[in-house]
């Protein structure tokens, strides 16, 4: 059996974890999550929330400054990150001697960082993607294992594209399970790719902030992909000021 340990609190690690619980040559070995409480009903997924899903399966829930010392005692497998929020340094990551997985919300090594729904849509793209890949001290740099595209329609919001990326991700991971239950996974380095032409892009957090405040002047398409591309439940939306006053 192959342990694992997972990082993440949403649905979608929720749904992870029960596809390593079922895979015969797999074992969770333990969680790291959000035990805050926060429910993430706007993912859209069937499934509870990690803290959750680990407390009604007796699955025991690791501390994160605790971890690499457990780690190095208890799991000889493989991390796994399915869209956790917080970083995993490189000490922790240099206790996983097989290395730690993640599922990343964009294609690599075009659509590093964050908020890659929104800037899918920004950008006008016809193609949208998710990435499984080894984490390394970079931001989304680490080699890549596999990867999985999707049509971006005319009229998709940034919450439509998250929600194909969430389906391209869950079958990222079903289709190279048995892969990593045999110790059998090949990676390209991303270095690889943008030698054969790729080219490599990391979005921070404060790249979406500049796109959000619509002027009424805009090309009516400019103000159309603003305006899809804030669209996300939860989320504030794309704004304009007349006689500053906000809308």
């Amino acid at each position: 059996m192959t342990p694992i340990i997972l990082f993440g609190s949403v649905p979608l690690a929720s749904w992870s974890a029960a596809q390593i619980l079922d895979h015969p040559r797999l074992s969770l070995a333990g969680v790291v999550c959000d035990c805050s409480g926060k429910t993430f009903a706007h993912h859209g997924l069937d499934h509870p929330p990690v803290f959750e899903f680990a407390k009604d399966r007796g699955i025991r829930v690791v501390d994160l400054d605790t971890l690499p010392a457990w780690t190095l005692k208890h799991c000889d497998g493989l991390g796994l990150s399915v869209r956790f929020s917080e970083i995993i340094s490189a000490d922790l990551l240099a206790a996983f001697k097989n290395g730690v997985l993640n599922l990343h919300g964009g294609p690599l090594p075009s659509h590093r960082g964050v908020d890659i729904a929104n800037h899918l849509i920004l950008e006008g793209a016809t193609t949208g993607g998710g990435t499984l890949h080894f984490l390394d001290a970079g931001i989304d740099t680490g080699p890549v294992i596999d990867r999985s595209t999707f049509d971006i329609a005319n009229g998709d919001t940034a919450y439509d594209v998250f929600q194909k990326t969430q389906r391209a991700l869950m079958g990222l991971l079903a289709r190279n399970l048995d892969a990593i239950a045999a110790g059998k996974l090949e990676a390209v380095p991303q270095a690889d790719l943008i030698a054969q032409g790729e080219v490599a892009h990391t979005y921070a957090k404060a790249d979406i902030l500049a796109f959000q405040e619509i002027a009424l002047d805009m090309p009516t398409d400019e103000i159309d992909r603003r305006v899809r591309a804030f669209e996300f439940e939860g989320q504030e939306p794309a704004y304009f000021h007349i006689h500053k006053r906000r809308y």
